[in-house]
This record gives C-alpha cells, structure tokens and sequence, in this order.
C-alpha cells in the first residue's frame, strides 16, 4: 500500500531535488507518483532515507502519535547504545577488556 499523507515528524532540514528544505514539525506532504510533494515543490523520492527521517505518514490522522512514538524510540536506543559505551570506556580504563 503506498501512503497518500505524510507529515514531518521533526523538523525536516535537507537538500531536495528542487533545493534547500527547512520544515518544522507537523508540516503535511503528499505522495504522488512515489515522490513527496509540499505545494508544487518537490522534496524526495517516497522511498528515501529523507522520508524515513523526517516523515511519517498521517493517511488515518494518527501521524503526530506515530512520529512521537518514532522520536521516543529512538531516544531510547541512543541512551542504551550510550551507557554500553560508558561501561566498556570504564573496564577499558582498568583493564578488564
């Protein structure tokens, strides 16, 4: 199924195939013909790494829950990718790795 609404999920800052991109939350695009569009200007390709970081789609009006719940995951994961880290810098300070 290919989604017609999408809405940023955070501010969206990137270079487009039709220049510079600098939308704040919550900001709708439409997928036509598999590239998202904001008025007549072109963004990225529907399946692009853009789409898949700063977008999320609202075609059933839940789209502001899922990219909070988007945000919040990925939260999550950086703080448990950060405290790993912490803990090999710590056996690696007294040599226990």
């Amino acid at each position: 199924m290919e989604h017609r609404r999408y809405i940023t999920r955070r501010r969206a800052r990137f270079q487009s195939m039709s220049g510079p991109v600098n939308l704040p939350w919550g900001t709708e695009a439409e997928n036509r013909d598999g590239f998202l569009w904001r008025g007549d200007k072109q963004l990225c390709a529907a399946s692009a790494q853009n789409t898949k970081e700063f977008f999320v789609q609202d075609d059933d009006g839940q789209g502001q829950e899922r990219g909070q719940l988007i945000n919040a995951n990925g939260r999550a994961v950086h703080a448990i990718a950060n405290i790993g880290r912490v803990y090999d810098d710590r056996l690696k300070k007294h040599d226990f790795l």
